[in-house]
């Protein structure tokens, strides 16, 4: 799946010094000054998408045969940014992570934490824990209850109750 790259630097100058064949620092990792060429040992495809990228000024398209795990992580080795892996991201129809805003009283906020957010403390995941066992445990009896044996208990003690303790004008 990895091919290598050999890229010369006689190519010109890459539009953004913050990516790594942008910054002369890190491409210095993967120069080869026997041949006088850049080698990346990366996925042959991906490689030319980020060239795709630098030629075009910004515009990432992923190849349609690439999964996009291995994209995402191309495009972290070639260092394009947070800024560019979201407007990918939004351009392919994922839906943007938004910040739901603590509150501002210090009670509400270590209540919100311990509610919301489990890794918070020690506590909270106590109470997430807690919180998913209750959940377990309903969806059990629920399942149970559907069981012949244990519907016709639970029917046999709705009968009694109802020919025993139900008055004549609850019925």
């Amino acid at each position: 799946m990895c091919q290598g790259c050999a890229m010369r630097p006689s190519y010109g100058p890459w539009p953004s010094s913050q990516t790594l064949l942008g910054d002369p620092g890190g491409r210095l990792r993967y120069f080869d000054p026997l041949r006088k060429e850049l080698f990346l040992d990366r996925n042959r495809s991906c490689f030319e998408a980020i060239l795709y990228f630098y030629q075009l000024g910004g515009r990432l398209c992923r190849p349609s045969n690439m999964p996009l795990d291995i994209f995402q992580e191309e495009v972290k080795f070639y260092e394009l940014g947070e800024e560019v892996t979201v407007r990918f991201k939004e351009n392919k129809g994922f839906p943007r992570k938004e910040e739901t805003p603590l509150p501002t009283n210090q009670i509400q906020r270590r209540l919100w934490m311990l509610f919301e957010h489990p890794k918070s403390s020690s506590g909270a995941c106590i109470i997430a824990i807690i919180s998913v066992m209750v959940n377990v445990v309903s969806i059990l009896i629920f399942c149970l209850e559907t069981l012949p044996d244990f519907r016709n208990k639970k029917e046999a003690r709705e009968e009694y109750f109802y020919k025993y303790h139900a008055h004549p004008k609850n019925i």
